[in-house]
């Protein structure tokens, strides 16, 4: 009880719907600012052919072993952005706890949520031109992750009452791509779908993420829970 009056009485000192929308523009203007330090070195980027990941590692065709400005950028703020994001699961859980959500679900969700910033965090700590089966590990469990923690917080929302259909769905659809990018990257290692199938899944993940923050942030800032 003391640590629930502890956590709300934190988020309201600082909105905790902010740390969405702080979330939403850390994390186009990691990967805006990325993407143009690293066309400076490798020109032939393209959502295409290039993970996101690429840009915390070494630009395809340049000299490995060296520190690049895109990576430094994009690792540094993959990390800080890892910290907004477990501040954007501990509100959203508490969000739906006070609007009456089932307890044990949103503790669930909780500890899914923190395995999958664990994912977040290897992939931002360990470029995969450090060590590609580290990074691939850790990918692995923040895709996977997102997308069971993902079907549990739908879950939550739909047993929630009063809340809007439309919030759940933004969910879903989101959990859906991160569902096919992971599907596809792991027949990638095995060998069963084509190389590089699972790129561009990977940029519409990154920004079906970005409209189902947003979405939760106006809702929840326009109706608060935790006054």
């Amino acid at each position: 009880m003391i640590k629930m009056e502890r956590l709300d009485n934190f988020f309201r000192r600082f909105n905790g719907s902010y740390y969405l929308f702080v979330a939403i523009i850390l994390a186009i203007v990691i990967v805006i600012t990325s993407i143009i330090l690293y066309i400076q070195v490798d020109p032939t980027f393209n959502i295409v052919t290039h993970y996101i990941s690429h840009l915390g590692g070494t630009p395809v065709g340049a000299t490995e072993g060296k520190l690049y400005p895109s990576a430094v950028v994009f690792n540094t703020g993959m990390t800080i952005l890892v910290i907004f994001r477990i501040l954007v699961i501990l509100f959203i859980v508490r969000y739906f706890q006070i609007k009456g959500a089932p307890e044990r679900l949103t503790i669930f969700g909780l500890m899914a949520g923190i395995i999958t910033s664990t994912g977040a965090l290897i992939v931002a700590i360990v470029p995969f031109s450090v060590s590609y089966s580290i990074h691939m590990w850790g990918a692995l469990i923040f895709f996977v992750g997102s997308t069971f923690s993902g079907m549990i917080f739908v879950t939550i929302e739909l047993k929630t009452q009063n809340i809007p259909k439309y919030l759940p769905l933004t969910l879903l659809i989101n959990v859906i791509v991160y569902g096919i990018f992971a599907v596809l990257l792991i027949g990638e290692k095995m060998s069963i779908v084509p190389k590089g199938s699972s790129v561009i899944w990977e940029w519409v993940a990154f920004t079906t993420s970005i409209f189902w923050l947003f979405v939760h942030g106006v809702y929840t800032y326009k109706n608060p829970a935790i006054t």
